[in-house]
């Protein structure tokens, strides 16, 4: 199945499960939204596996917090070091 096209965003993805996810879908052509909460190193490895199959986006969240929750759907892109934040 080819999800070029779509958009999906990958919570936890800067390491373990999360990381295989985000490649996963990487690897079918969707576009990954790369989340980390804390572990921005991590998350950055994951875009670059991600890039090598589709196009991707970092993005920061504490996922934890109720306010950057609700943030979290209004994605807003940040120039200054190409990522997304809530």
């Amino acid at each position: 199945m080819e999800l070029q096209g779509k958009i999906v965003l990958v919570t936890g993805a800067s390491s373990g499960i999360g990381k295989a996810i985000a490649i996963a879908f990487a690897q079918k052509r969707a576009q990954v939204f790369v989340h980390y909460g804390k572990n921005k190193v991590g998350g950055q490895e994951t875009l670059r596996e991600v890039e090598k199959f589709s196009s991707g986006r970092l993005c920061q969240a504490d996922l934890m917090d109720p306010g950057e929750c609700s943030a979290s759907f209004n994605w807003r892109y940040r120039s200054d070091d190409d990522e997304l934040s809530g």
